[in-house]
């Protein structure tokens, strides 16, 4: 016995997979790096004199698709000194580790949104 059958709309649909996943994920990617940056300034080690280093501590702008692999996003302490503080104690690679299993569910919730709002196909 041989059972053959198509997917029509298939390329269609990886396609707009491929689209709500860069979509997706770059909400999340965003998302993210706002909540390493507010982990950041409030997980931070240094003595707040002016409260400029913990003012300026920012996410950076989300770059790239993931389609291609260059999703990028990240987070800066801001002032002239900012390498500095981070490089004495990593501020910034800690409040990555501390929220690293909410980033985790982020990400994962942007891969289900994406997939749901991807029009399936049908078997023909």
């Amino acid at each position: 016995m041989h059972l053959a059958t198509t997917l029509e709309g298939f390329g269609e649909a990886c396609v707009a997979l491929g689209d709500n996943l860069d979509r997706e994920l770059a909400v999340a990617a965003d998302n993210g790096a706002a909540i390493v940056a507010a982990q950041a300034r409030q997980g931070h080690w240094f003595e707040n004199q002016t409260g400029a280093a913990e003012a300026s501590t920012q996410a950076t702008a989300v770059a790239g698709a993931w389609i291609d692999g260059s999703l990028t996003f990240g987070v800066e302490i801001g002032v002239e000194y900012g390498s500095y503080l981070d490089e004495r104690a990593p501020v910034l690679e800690r409040a990555f580790r501390d929220v690293g299993d909410q980033l985790g569910r982020g990400l994962e919730g942007a891969l289900g949104d994406a997939v749901r709002a991807t029009p399936g196909w049908r078997a023909g």
